[in-house]
């Protein structure tokens, strides 16, 4: 099995720090990156085993199925926690309520209002159909705090 060690060590990028700089850089606002072939060889179920686990000499059970949203572990955090730390906007509980990130907020609304309006549903519709599913939003979180889980209306109106 692979290593974390081994994998994307063999070219670094230096991204720009803002939407703007990468447009200006190359003249249009979106990225494509190509993942080298050594990377993902071995498939969508390539074994990746963590430093811990390596020297565990076990591996790391399953996620249930329909997790898709992780915290970053914190061996990785340590090495640039700068770069797992939202900027401008965040979406989803995590770093929800950082202060830096409050500002955002109010926009949000006003994105989510917008784009309701140009499909022409109103707010109740996406309210209802969201509560139809929020136990599978909820389940999507790795390590989902308390404060969410045991208050699924007060997690809706945040994602919302």
């Amino acid at each position: 099995m692979r290593s974390w060690h081994g994998i994307g060590h063999e070219k670094r990028l230096k991204m720009p720090d803002s939407a703007e700089q990468w447009t200006a850089h190359n003249g249009r606002d979106s990225l494509a990156v190509d993942i080298p072939e050594a990377v993902g060889a071995e498939g969508d179920d390539a074994e990746v085993e963590t430093p811990e686990a390596e020297e565990a000499g076990e591996d790391e059970p399953l996620p249930p199925p329909g997790r898709c949203v992780y915290r970053v572990p914190a061996y990785l955090r340590n090495m640039n926690p700068e770069a797992y730390e939202p900027r401008v906007v965040s979406f989803g509980p995590y770093h929800h309520g950082k202060p830096h990130l409050l500002p955002m907020e109010e926009h949000k609304l006003r994105s989510l209002a917008r784009v309701l309006r140009r499909c022409g549903k109103p707010l109740e519709s996406f309210e209802a159909a969201a509560g139809e599913v929020v136990q599978e939003l909820m389940d999507a979180y790795e390590q989902l705090g308390g404060e969410w889980r045991d208050d699924p209306a007060k997690f809706l109106r945040m994602m919302g």
